[in-house]
């Protein structure tokens, strides 16, 4: 069975309930039931909004072989009448007229109903994963967007109708979905999909009809479980994970499943460790294995660390009348699980959870013992936790016929595989959201009767990964969903994942957003960019607005036939000469802009090494060069997990990430850092900036040197940086004078002396300054002249909050102070929350940890009364 289906879902939003999951059981099987009323979908209700201009189908059960007439009050609306097949399905078509309403339905056998509050206009489906469920109640306020209660307060909009289907699992395709049709009012929008309420209103402000949202999302899953049975045919990696389905169809099947399952990955543990076959018995030599007295819990050369396998043997001689007899073997508590052999006969085992301290005494059966040497075998699977065979030595023997022969004492021990390098075992068999066809099969068919318009989609981070999987996967489902619809190709518009940062790899999601720009090939398609409004930190990203409006500027232009500009700038072609590649675009007829340079743009040469870029915008051309490549052949434009990207048309639609290769990640290189730019051009103080009245406390000086005479505010820079390089000279220009001042000890901490104060040691002193890094003075590295010397955080050192290995790492390590009046030299490394300082060529701090640093902020040169000169500014921003 694929792995995949068990994956915890930490980001799911709702949670499957029980009865929602037996409501709709109990409504699938209607239609096999004798039905003493009409009945219709939760689906066809009040309050609903029909697609306009279109045969409709309005479907439901009955009586075996009952007839149904169906009469819409629209103007010219005639009855349709129908008749349940022998299961009791019924299903009639509707001409819908243009939009309007409300207009009520009615449906007579041999009960009637009426479905009221109807309005005709445009339906569409939204669904996906926590970024299409992510409710609008919940958005993060972000800066520049309307905060989420003012926007719930305005959301009054009787000409939208909500619909949310219930969370509900499936292995075959359900007949009813759970939900309700609500008219959109601050309580219902504030509950329902963000992008989708978003797209909705974006659309019945421009269209002026009504709006007809459902919405049909699961946070944390995969494409694949929104995926329809019969597209799993052209893929066989999932073969046996379909047959698994479709055996556990039938409940009388699925505990034989789940045993056959569990013993086949214990009987396959030993061929992870490439354990020879005949490790339990007399015939294997473990001379090279380790001596180990048991009985004791693991410790010693990192066992007391380490989870996985263990491997044990003792050889233990027994009497001539031992030979052939039964035998009860005791070991005492294993921690955790066990797997236990006499003379390679499987004598006992216990693989449950929560068994660690119980005792394990096995029956041996007749004809496993013999006369002089026997071999007692034990593999130990640790989970968690200090592991091994802990009991006490009274409890280690073998007793065969009431005698006992002790087991305490020297045995030998094979660490095995890691617990993190062994496959996942198998669990309990449920059911579970990430199944393939799970959802789709609980939450998409029973609406797919429904007329609509198109859907919008927000769903990859989950398959995140697997690129070239979902590359075919993901148009697989997009057609599944269109045969099951038989509508024809309708709409169906998706959106790009938004940055974020997965981890140290940032390929697999470069190119599953790649393989999301390939899906755009699949007829009826359009894409809705979110690289310039993602958070790094955050995988549910606010600009929820943002997302749905780029998703209805495409429905506009292609749905709606709208002149409206709804798309990004997509690559188009590259042409390599002269040093530089000329790339070219769809979408940017009038020109493109970038503010502060195109950012995230790499270049290669026919090594394959990637070195950060520089673009040039020319009309709608880009040239992209690198000093570090004198004949490029390849360019990549935001290829990282969490980059955020600047490249525009003048439509304010940002660019598709792209690249101009094809080569595997395992066969490139990546240059992680910018080139270096200087902060100081030596002149003036463009790119900086201070209070208007200390003009005249910083100045230039011949040579490019900045001086600072004490009097002033800080000079910070105009620019924000997250994560950089930054070089910069300094030196004391004031006088100096003998001071008293502390000493640090390694630990952060105050060395004390007799009388319990901070112990102080006499040095020369010409003051203190510092560089502060992304806009925060606790995040200062300082500059000084007290005996622990420069590069210290003063700000987590002395904070009491920190931990103590927090103010240890930001307490330099060494004194790499030149004497007074010589220029130094800082090396300031800053990466998330760590932060490498090198001063004159020493290190003195090592990837120091700054919890809570801001994710960036402009640097600055600080104010602290006492005069200093800074030189040869320069920094480069590291990708």
């Amino acid at each position: 069975m694929n792995t995949d289906f068990n994956r915890s879902n930490a980001r799911s939003i709702k949670a499957a309930r029980l009865p929602q999951l037996l409501s709709a059981l109990a409504l699938a099987t209607l239609a096999g039931s004798a039905i003493a009323d009409v009945q219709l979908p939760a689906i066809l209700s009040n309050g609903m909004v029909l697609q306009q201009q279109t045969s409709a189908r309005l479907w439901g059960w009955a009586n075996p072989n009952e007839s149904v007439r169906v009469t819409p009050s629209w103007p010219d609306a005639k009855p349709v009448e129908g008749k349940a097949d022998g299961r009791g399905h019924w299903e009639v078509k509707v001409q819908t007229p243009p939009a309007g309403g409300p207009y009520s339905i009615t449906i007579a056998g041999e009960n009637q109903l009426t479905i009221s509050d109807v309005l005709v206009g445009e339906v569409w489906v939204c669904s996906g994963q926590s970024n299409m469920e992510w409710p609008l109640s919940a958005i993060p306020k972000v800066e520049g967007d309307t905060p989420a209660a003012q926007e719930i307060a305005a959301a009054n909009y009787p000409q939208i109708r909500l619909f949310t289907v219930a969370n509900t699992i499936s292995l075959h395709p359900r007949a009813n979905a759970g939900g309700a049709w609500k008219v959109c009012s601050p309580t219902s929008a504030a509950a329902f999909s963000a992008v989708g309420y978003f797209f909705g209103r974006e659309l019945n402000q421009k269209l002026n009809v009504p709006i007809g949202m459902v919405s049909a999302d699961w946070g944390g899953t995969p494409a694949e479980a929104w995926t329809p049975e019969g597209m799993f045919d052209a893929f066989p990696e999932y073969a046996g994970a379909m047959q698994t389905i479709r055996t556990m169809r039938d409940p009388n099947t699925r505990a034989a499943l789940q045993e056959d399952g569990t013993a086949k990955w214990w009987d396959n543990l030993d061929s992870v460790t490439k354990m020879p076959a005949n490790w339990t018995t007399a015939d294997f030599d473990d001379s090279k294995w380790s001596a180990f007295t048991l009985p004791a819990t693991l410790s010693g050369n990192g066992l007391e660390a380490r989870d996985g396998l263990f491997y044990f043997r003792l050889v233990v001689d027994l009497p001539a009348d031992a030979a052939g007899k039964s035998a009860t073997l005791s070991v005492g508590p294993i921690d955790d699980r066990d797997t236990t052999w006499i003379n390679g006969t499987l004598v006992g085992k216990t693989h449950n959870d929560g068994q660690w301290n119980i005792a394990r005494e096995y029956d041996v059966p007749k004809g496993v013992l013999k006369s002089g040497k026997n071999v007692i075998a034990i593999r130990v699977l640790d989970t968690a936790g200090p592991g091994g065979v802990n009991g006490k030595p009274e409890q280690m023997f073998i007793d065969v016929g009431g005698k006992k022969t002790s087991l305490a004492g020297a045995w030998k021990l094979l660490p095995g595989t890691e617990a993190k390098n062994l496959p996942p075992i198998q669990q309990p068999i449920a059911v579970g959201p990430n199944w393939p066809t799970s959802l789709y099969n609980g939450m998409i068919a029973p609406i797919t009767p429904m007329a609509i318009r198109g859907a919008i989609w927000y769903q990859g981070e989950s398959n995140v990964g697997r690129a070239d999987q979902y590359a075919r996967l993901f148009p697989a489902m997009i057609q599944g969903w269109r045969r099951a619809w038989g509508i024809g190709d309708f709409p169906f518009y998706f959106v790009q994942i938004a940055p974020f940062n997965y981890g140290p790899n940032g390929i697999p999601c470069a190119e599953l957003r790649e393989a999301q720009t390939k899906s755009l090939g699949t007829p009826n398609t359009g894409m809705a960019v979110t690289m310039d409004i993602g958070d790094a930190r955050d995988i549910h990203p606010g600009h929820k607005d943002t997302v749905g409006k780029r998703l209805a500027a495409w429905a506009m232009a292609k749905s709606y036939g709208k002149d409206v500009p709804y798309s990004g700038p997509m690559y188009k072609g590259a042409s390599f000469e002269n040093g530089v590649a000329k790339i070219t675009f769809e979408h940017a007829e009038k020109g493109l802009k970038a503010a502060k340079g195109v950012a995230h743009l790499q270049v290669a040469g026919d090594d394959r090494v990637f070195h950060p870029a520089i673009g040039k915008i020319e009309g709608s051309t880009l040239i992209v060069s690198s000093d570090e490549v004198s004949k490029p052949v390849a360019v990549r434009y935001g290829w990282d997990d969490d980059c955020m990207l600047n490249l525009f048309n003048t439509d304010d639609f940002p660019a598709v990430p792209f690249r101009t290769d094809n080569w595997p990640a395992e066969s490139v290189k990546v240059e992680a850092s910018l080139p270096w730019t200087p902060l100081f051009n030596g002149k003036d103080f463009a790119g900086w900036k201070f209070e208007a009245a200390h003009e005249g406390h910083w100045k230039v000086l011949d040579g490019g040197v900045i001086d600072y005479d004490g009097k002033a505010s800080d000079l910070w820079t105009n620019a924000s940086f997250k994560d950089f390089e930054l070089t910069v000279d300094w030196r004391w220009s004031g006088p100096t004078h003998d001071a008293d001042l502390p000493i640090i000890l390694a630990s952060g901490e105050y060395k004390p002396g007799a009388d319990g104060k901070p112990a102080t040691q006499r040095v020369k002193e010409c003051g203190d300054s510092g560089v502060y890094l992304r806009g925060n003075s606790k995040s200062q590295v300082n500059i000084w002249c007290w005996p622990i010397g420069s590069g210290e955080v003063y700000g987590y050192r002395t904070d009491p909050a920190m931990p103590a290995e927090v103010k240890a790492g930001v307490t330099p390590k060494v004194n790499a102070d030149r004497p007074l009046g010589e220029w130094n030299t800082f090396v300031i490394t800053m990466k998330g929350e760590l932060l490498t300082v090198v001063l004159n060529g020493q290190k003195v701090l090592d990837n120091a940890r700054l919890p809570g640093v801001p994710a960036a902020g402009p640097i600055a040169l600080q104010h602290h009364g006492d005069p200093i000169q800074f030189r040869n500014i320069k920094v480069r921003e590291l990708r």
